[in-house]
């Protein structure tokens, strides 16, 4: 019988073809130009051409490689707090605000076509503590999304669970993995929590 279907290789291969939106992966990229990233870096770090990469970021095409979408969010992740500080980094930035290109952490579901970013409060000096606080208590308080990722943050340093979170904050326990994932923290399983401390 013949397997070549089902080879590594040709596995690879399918998801290297699949199309998905392209989105997450624009607001993605544009995110990173915002905070200083060249698109000449991003289209090394993602294997792409300078042309490819232009054609992309500027939204001409509606669908992406799986493969792309996935190494654009580990790139996203790894890069999203750290931003260009050098003058052409100053520059990119200057570019990406005339353009009304959003920093990362205006967006709260940067994969959802429906999604706004919100530029208010984006700056580590613009966050509401007390907002954060009451949200942290479980009181349902309008957050940007720089604070939810604060509220987050800090629920997860008590080692709870993405649910307890999402219970306490008034959000979906999706959201609170994306931003968990985006902020590279591990999860907490309450169950095994509960047997750890009983042992």
């Amino acid at each position: 019988m013949d397997s070549g279907d089902n080879t590594p290789a040709r596995h690879q291969e399918t998801i290297r073809r699949r199309l998905v939106d392209a989105t997450g992966t624009v607001r993605r990229l544009r995110a990173l130009v915002a905070i200083g990233y060249s698109q000449t870096d991003l289209a090394l770090r993602l294997g792409l051409s300078p042309v490819d990469l232009s054609a992309l970021i500027n939204a001409k095409r509606k669908r992406v490689p799986e493969r792309t979408f996935s190494s654009t969010c580990l790139i996203f992740a790894s890069l999203w707090d750290i931003p260009v500080l050098d003058p052409a980094g100053e520059r990119l930035r200057r570019i990406a605000k005339a353009r009304k290109w959003a920093v990362p952490l205006a967006w709260d579901d940067i994969d959802d076509p429906a999604e706004t970013p919100n530029v208010r409060g984006v700056k580590s000096h613009d966050l509401d503590e007390i907002a954060i606080e009451l949200a942290t208590r479980g009181e349902r308080v309008r957050l940007t999304p720089a604070e939810r990722r604060v509220a987050v943050a800090q629920l997860h340093s008590r080692r709870w669970s993405d649910m307890r979170i999402a219970v306490t904050l008034h959000i979906t326990d999706r959201t609170v993995l994306r931003i968990r994932q985006e902020l590279d923290l591990q999860a907490f399983d309450f169950g095994l929590l509960r047997q750890a401390n009983a042992a």
